[in-house]
């Protein structure tokens, strides 16, 4: 969906694809966590939490400009 979203709003396809990747990864975890019941560890913790640095970065021109 998000990258569906990214091109249609002319972001780009490496920009789509990039936050497609971001999402799923991040996602997974969640559903893992939520509805699972399984422990976040320390490794997929940092990987959530570089995801979301990766998603800032990408859009930090349109945040901040």
């Amino acid at each position: 969906m998000a990258w569906l979203l990214s091109l249609r709003d002319g972001a780009g396809l490496a920009r789509g694809v990039s936050i497609f990747s971001v999402t799923t990864a991040i996602l997974a975890v969640a559903i893992e966590f939520l509805f699972f019941r399984e422990e976040v560890n320390r490794l997929q913790m940092a990987g959530i939490v570089l995801g979301i640095v990766a998603l800032v970065l990408i859009f930090w021109h349109d945040i901040f400009h």
